[in-house]
């Protein structure tokens, strides 16, 4: 969701805004299990902090009360409980994520829109199940790609951008379509059904709502924020109308629970196109409860409406796993070599990276690579230097460090005197005067 770099400064900004130390928190994000529902949590708490018409608490409650009080200076208090839902089949959705980006990323190499590249699991009503799917292993997928099959398909896309095309892969129980017609700025992904959820209300997201319900029930309006990487993408059936699914199990969570007033669900997705590249983006959906006892008004609605979580830079999924030490997100080094005003170049790298080249224990070559490397040293040696430095601060929601940006240019040409010549001073010189 966040790099670590990312959290560490919602921390501060937390802190700050709290004036608190947080030794809960810390604890969660030191655990892989807790730290993607604490970081939803710091999330919310930092976005309902951005709408000035209301105040902010955090836990105000020793003994026990929802997350967050919201609460508008001339209206009755406003409580959110954050929670956060995982895939209850991680493995699977790992392998569907990476297939997922392994088609787009091929179909943008192509020059295809990947918007219209559809991956699905057959079958229909609960007949195919998270235990019946087959996807190729993470390790794996690129190999999947170099097949035959796969590489007709896109081949055949790119001769007849305009038609239809289909391919069917039994041994990973998958079809593949290309579909022309498909247009947007969100992909659809692969489709994939929760292995438990056979009933309503053993829906992962009916299972928090009426966690939430039976945990707090305040005076004043209660909701309860649902995040997730595929929160949305969480059904009962492979395909099918995962939104409509979706908002009847919610339905049916606050009919039984009138003390909920409404319940507001997050899911992150990637968008974008070709031209301006693809990234993640949170979509938020807020579903009221008619039957609430104590009901959201307009105003209230206006406000969460104005909630921007997309501020943020989003990023893989926080897995309840730990990860190995080289791919955990830390941060975003921000280093990159570009061309210049004429035979110049500029050099833009993070304070920690320069630091580190600094104290000698990282070097050029390694941060760019040789053939990059191997030139700015060599302009570096044959006279090229900073003649400009310019900084630039941090953006945690971006993800971005303190970073400096170096100008080289090539060196003015060389002025000396001959050393084949007399020294015109000295000559003029002679006879016993000396040039002071």
């Amino acid at each position: 969701m966040l790099t670590e770099q990312q959290v560490a400064g919602l921390v501060r900004r937390s802190r700050s805004r709290l004036g608190a130390k947080l030794p809960q928190v810390l604890g969660n994000l030191r655990r892989a299990r807790t730290r993607a529902a604490q970081v939803w949590e710091l999330l919310l708490l930092d976005a309902l902090s951005q709408e000035r018409t209301h105040s902010v608490a955090y836990e105000p409650k020793d003994n026990g009360s929802p997350d967050i009080l919201w609460q508008r200076h001339d209206k009755e208090a406003v409580w959110v409980e954050a929670t956060y839902v995982y895939p209850t089949d991680e493995g699977l959705h790992n392998r569907a994520h990476q297939l997922e980006q392994s088609l787009w990323s091929e179909a943008i190499r192509r020059g295809i829109d990947p918007v219209k590249i559809v991956a699905e699991v057959p079958g229909t009503e609960c007949e195919t199940r998270s235990s019946d799917i087959n996807l190729p292993a993470e390790h794996l997928v690129k190999n999947f790609l170099k097949t035959d099959s796969v590489a007709k398909f896109f081949e055949g896309i790119e001769s007849g951008p305009d038609a239809f095309s289909e391919i069917s892969i039994p041994e990973f129980n998958l079809i593949i379509r290309y579909r022309p017609e498909l247009n947007g700025r969100f992909s659809m992904g692969i489709a994939l059904s929760d292995k438990n959820s056979e009933l309503i209300s053993d829906h992962p997201v009916f299972r928090k709502i009426e966690e939430k319900g039976r945990q707090h029930s305040p005076l004043g309006i209660y909701l309860v924020w649902i995040g997730g990487q595929d929160v949305f993408a969480i059904d009962q059936r492979p395909f099918a109308s995962r939104r409509d699914q979706l908002e009847r199990v919610i339905q049916a969570g606050m009919e039984r629970f009138t003390n909920i007033s409404g319940v507001i669900v997050t899911g992150v997705f990637t968008a974008g196109g070709l031209v301006r590249g693809w990234s993640n983006k949170a979509v938020t959906k807020i579903y009221l409860n008619p039957q609430a006892r104590y009901p959201v008004d307009e105003a209230t609605v206006a406000s969460l409406s104005r909630v921007d979580l997309n501020k943020w830079k989003f990023g893989h999924p926080l897995k309840q796993t730990e990860p190995r030490a080289k791919n955990r997100l830390r941060s975003s080094e921000a280093i990159s070599i570009s061309s210049g005003q004429g035979d110049g170049f500029e050099l833009e790298i993070s304070g920690a990276t320069l630091a580190s080249i600094l104290a000698g224990s990282a070097d050029l070559i390694s941060l760019f690579g040789d053939q990059p490397s191997m030139k700015l040293a060599a302009d570096i040696e044959n006279g090229f230097t900073v003649t400009g430095c310019e900084s630039i601060p941090a953006n945690i929601e971006q993800g971005l460090p303190v970073r400096f940006k170096l100008f080289f240019s090539p060196p003015e040409d060389d002025v000396f005197w001959p050393y084949d010549r007399p020294d015109p001073v000295n000559q003029l010189n002679k006879g016993g005067e000396q040039c002071s």
